[in-house]
């Protein structure tokens, strides 16, 4: 075996599982990049698939072979240029089908990045992508699953050029501050920066896209509203699925907390697990195998809550917070600032 290389038999019983469970769309896998139809159809062979399966229409792969045939790319790469630069123009709007449609429609980046990381796992469950803002820039962050060992590096690359694509059907066309890789690269630096046009770091403490919190507000360049509502509305329904078979603990929880959200004493850990007719410690391991906490749940629900509040109605802060779960509005206030890095007044005025 290459060095370098994966086969089936080096990736852990516990990683095969997590691979398994994962589907990539078919676009993912095309390989166009090689130009070798011979060559592809090797490699395909290697991981036990084949070409038509690729072009099966709105196919998807698992999870394990595609990253059998991504370690056998990457392992067979010999040129001076990143392998995820090779990948990365094979991606287009349509490559993630739905999604980039939906994105392309969007009213403004900060809603187009928004749809992003809401449903990336529906086209890449490898990567769990996050927006947050602060002293005036917007982080976009992406971590990768450990199943994907040392192809996590190109995952990440290639995750961000796609995030880079949608940046560019803004109006302005909004190129990053700067961008962060949490590994080490053995190509050469500038390869990256000319394609990214900015800064590129790497051996960071996390990956991330830095862009100025003003360009969040730039208009998308095909915005439709309509468009954008049907296509939301289809992603919604997908991703309700693709989380309960996934994650079926965690969307039992969610469900129940979002129906008895303003009722503190049913949102509490122990009524919750009577509600679903287990032990609260059972409840903290359930949701400790699907990556989440009881707390980060509640959190999650009351922050959403508490943005389409401030955002749609007129209601005054001080009711918001009892409507939402909270004892008295100077908690609320204070948990609204941890979260968001904002008063509630400041995010009620800037969604105005």
């Amino acid at each position: 075996m290459e060095k370098g290389r994966t086969n089936v038999n080096t990736i852990s019983e516990c990683h095969k599982e997590i691979l398994e469970s994962m589907r990539f769309p078919n676009s993912y896998s095309l390989m166009n990049h090689l130009n070798d139809d011979a060559r592809v159809d090797t490699l395909l062979k290697q991981v036990g698939v084949t070409k038509a399966d690729l072009l099966v229409a709105n196919g998807t792969i698992s999870g394990l072979p595609f990253k059998l045939l991504l370690d056998l790319n990457i392992s067979a790469h010999d040129s001076p240029i990143p392998y995820s630069l090779n990948i990365a123009q094979e991606f287009n709007l349509a490559t993630h089908g739905m999604l980039g449609l939906a994105i392309a429609s969007a009213k403004n980046l900060e809603e187009a990045l928004g749809l992003a990381t809401q449903f990336t796992p529906l086209v890449n469950p490898a990567m769990q992508p996050s927006l947050h803002q602060k002293d005036g820039s917007a982080f976009l962050s992406m971590t990768c699953n450990k199943a994907f060992g040392s192809a996590a590096g190109v995952l990440l690359e290639t995750s961000m050029m796609v995030l880079n694509q949608f940046l560019l059907q803004t109006r302005e066309r909004v190129r990053p501050e700067y961008i962060e890789f949490d590994h080490a690269t053995p190509f050469t630096k500038h390869y990256y920066e000319a394609y990214f046009q900015c800064p590129v770091y790497f051996e960071r403490e996390n990956t991330q896209m830095v862009i100025q919190d003003a360009a969040l507000e730039s208009p998308m360049r095909f915005y439709d509203k309509s468009t954008a509502n049907i296509l939301h509305d289809h992603l919604d329904e997908q991703l309700d699925r693709f989380k309960y078979s996934q994650n079926p603990w965690t969307v039992e929880v969610r469900n129940y907390l979002s129906v008895h959200l303003k009722d503190p004493s049913l949102t509490s850990k122990v009524a919750v697990a009577d509600f679903l007719k287990i032990t609260p410690r059972t409840l903290t391991r359930k949701l400790s195998q699907e990556n989440t906490t009881f707390l980060l749940l509640l959190d999650e629900l009351k922050l959403l809550a508490a943005k389409n509040a401030l955002a749609q109605t007129n209601t005054p802060i001080s009711k918001i917070a009892y409507e939402i779960g909270f004892n008295d509005p100077q908690t609320f206030s204070r948990a609204f600032k941890r979260w968001t890095g904002i008063s509630a007044r400041e995010y009620r005025q800037k969604t105005e």
